[in-house]
């Protein structure tokens, strides 16, 4: 549920956000056939908001390596979204 809260308060914000569960939509695909998927539409995004729990996701963090690499803005506050608008 937590990427289903952050999707409805980036929205509340007029953002348009890209939920990796939606961007999957398959609980049986594979770890990296999922990353690849969540890489592809991370390539579409001008920005990405890092949820608090990303830490504790490998996924998370090679998702934040690229978008270091690829000079993607990473925002970890929603404040900070605010200020964007």
């Amino acid at each position: 549920m937590k990427f289903g809260s952050a999707q409805k308060q980036l929205e509340a914000l007029g953002f348009e956000a890209v939920n990796p569960l939606v961007v999957v939509n398959d609980w049986h695909c594979t770890w990296d056939h999922a990353m690849r998927l969540c890489i592809k539409a991370l390539m579409d995004c001008d920005a990405m908001y890092i949820l608090p729990c990303a830490s504790d996701s490998p996924g998370a963090g090679v998702e934040m390596q690229l978008a270091t690499r690829l000079n993607i803005p990473m925002y970890v506050m929603l404040n900070s979204l605010k200020k964007l608008k």
